[in-house]
């Protein structure tokens, strides 16, 4: 990440859409971002605040989006979902939430046990696996962002060497938790 405040503002975590889980429910792939039905639907950021050891909850529903904006069921999904994001990652700069680390970029995952960014490339006998491993020495969120990109490089040139195409953003369970 270059000098300066560029792209504080841009989450780490930014799926284009909700994820549908094994159950058919959505989920934001992100911890402290919740879908809930009520209302006609609403993303709900939740957490707790440290010092007073009360829940603080702020919802996005659809239904502000839908009617002040006349936006359709989905787009308003897709805005409501990234206005969650996006106050999620205020808190993680403010150290409310710690900063969670997702990658667009299939193949590239965080390690939290390792404190490490990992690029796999599995070829397509499943048998023979590239693995690479990319640390990071200051845990701050520019320079977890900064190793993140350094390792989506690596699978990218990869991809290009090997010739699979990418896919766009992995369909993982749930990565932050790792």
């Amino acid at each position: 990440m270059k000098a300066g405040n560029k792209g504080r503002n841009r989450p780490l975590m930014s799926p284009k859409s909700a994820i549908i889980d094994e159950d058919g429910n959505k989920v934001s792939g992100v911890p402290n971002v919740r879908w809930e039905k009520t209302r006609g639907g609403v993303w709900r950021v939740c957490f707790r605040n440290q010092d007073t050891s009360r829940y603080t909850t702020r919802c996005f529903p659809l239904k502000r989006y839908m009617e002040d904006k006349n936006f359709t069921e989905d787009k308003a999904d897709k805005y409501a979902l990234q206005d969650a994001l996006t106050f999620r990652l205020r808190l993680a700069n403010e150290g409310i939430l710690p900063p969670t680390f997702i990658s667009e970029i299939e193949g590239v995952t965080w390690a939290k046990r390792d404190r490490t960014w990992r690029a796999r490339y599995h070829f397509k006998s499943k048998r023979k696996v590239l693995e690479k491993h990319f640390h990071v020495t200051n845990p701050t969120p520019q320079e977890m962002e900064r190793v993140m990109r350094q390792c989506e490089r690596q699978r990218r040139e990869w991809d290009k060497t090997y010739g699979r195409p990418l896919k766009g953003m992995a369909q993982h369970k749930n990565p932050a938790k790792s």
